[in-house]
């Protein structure tokens, strides 16, 4: 499975907080650092964190911008809470180990990068 595929894959899986699902997706000693400022430590921890949102909580627009490079997935969308009109751009950075997510952290931005 492509970078792009899993990072694709993480979006959908975040969207449905499933929690298993989204820990599946990194390895064992994996790292989510959420928007918030929060930082969970692999699956046991991804997976409390997954486990305190609600289905269709959180709100991911489609990326506006994939940057790819080697090891490392930059991705730039909109996120927000499905229950509020207030929505920010954001950008995730991946990193992977071969098929699996080593650290994904998330940071607002002032604006996206140019096409």
């Amino acid at each position: 499975m492509k970078q792009i595929e899993i990072a694709e894959r993480y979006f959908d899986t975040l969207r449905s907080a499933d929690p298993r699902m989204v820990s599946s997706l990194f390895r064992e000693d994996g790292v989510l650092d959420d928007y918030l400022g929060g930082h969970h430590c692999g699956w046991k921890g991804i997976e409390a964190f997954v486990g305190r949102l609600e289905p269709g909580q959180i709100h991911v627009s489609e990326p506006v911008h994939w940057l790819e490079d080697g090891e490392r997935l930059t991705v730039f969308a909109r996120i927000g809470l499905a229950s509020s009109e207030d929505h920010e751009d954001a950008r995730w950075i991946f990193h992977f180990d071969e098929q699996r997510i080593a650290h994904v952290g998330v940071t607002r931005v002032d604006s996206f990068p140019p096409p």
